[in-house]
């Protein structure tokens, strides 16, 4: 809780004090009444400043000052026109009264300053928590990033180590491809020789057939002509040779 020093305090409480003696020698009830506004407005001034120092109470402080004011003002304008022992004492207790209200006028400067001075430092304060608040998110997004890029690069090195298993399993198949090419190759090879082979024996299969048939077709001829040797007489008259 903010206060303003006790020391102008308890002097004011004095001037008040001798000020209630002073206001009861008035003559006049009009002017014991101003008088009477003005310690009442002073007091109420005074507990205001004494209080809590906030909006609330400044702005009844500074009702206070400004309505002892007026009435300070109207006890001059009255205590001149009344009698000479009343303008005497009218003219004391203005003095006084004004006093006070520049005293008070300066306590209230001084809790105005004071407020604001507190409410600098709240709002310095406030400002301090806010960027301290900002600078934890600022870590905390810059902890996720961080733990982001670890997850990211455990990826990376997961795909790079089945990038090189995968790179070893296509050279090794590429190798078996190789081979297998080759055994392709040497079958077609193989299979090349063994056509021309199979070719080269059906053609003397057919030479083989063919001799063997004209093998058959002279035996047979010259059984024939054996045959008809023997079947059929010789001529006994055979024709000459040149008529």
């Amino acid at each position: 809780m903010l206060k303003f020093g006790s020391a102008k305090q308890n002097k004011t409480d004095g001037v008040e004090e001798s000020l209630l003696g002073q206001s009861s020698k008035l003559q006049a009830e009009n002017l014991k009444v101003l008088a009477g506004d003005v310690e009442d407005s002073i007091a109420e001034a005074s507990s205001a400043i004494a209080g809590r120092i906030d909006e609330a109470n400044l702005q009844r402080a500074h009702k206070a000052v400004l309505l002892a004011n007026e009435a300070l003002e109207e006890l001059k304008l009255q205590g001149r026109q009344s009698a000479r022992l009343d303008q005497a004492a009218c003219d004391m207790l203005s003095k006084a009264y004004g006093r006070q209200l520049e005293d008070l006028s300066e306590r209230l400067k001084s809790s105005e300053l004071l407020m604001q001075s507190e409410a600098g430092r709240e709002g310095a304060e406030h400002r301090i928590k806010a960027a301290a608040e900002r600078l934890q998110r600022v870590r905390q997004v810059q902890a996720e990033s961080e733990a982001s890029v670890q997850r990211s690069l455990g990826i990376v090195e997961g795909a790079q180590q089945l990038g090189a298993e995968t790179a070893v399993a296509m050279k090794g198949q590429t190798e078996q491809l190789k081979d297998i090419y080759a055994d392709v190759r040497q079958m077609e090879t193989d299979l090349q020789k063994a056509n021309r082979l199979l070719n080269s024996m059906a053609r003397r299969a057919v030479t083989d057939r063919i001799t063997a048939c004209l093998l058959i077709l002279i035996v047979a001829g010259i059984i024939a002509a054996v045959a008809v040797k023997i079947l059929l007489p010789p001529p006994l008259h055979p024709p000459p040779l040149f008529p």
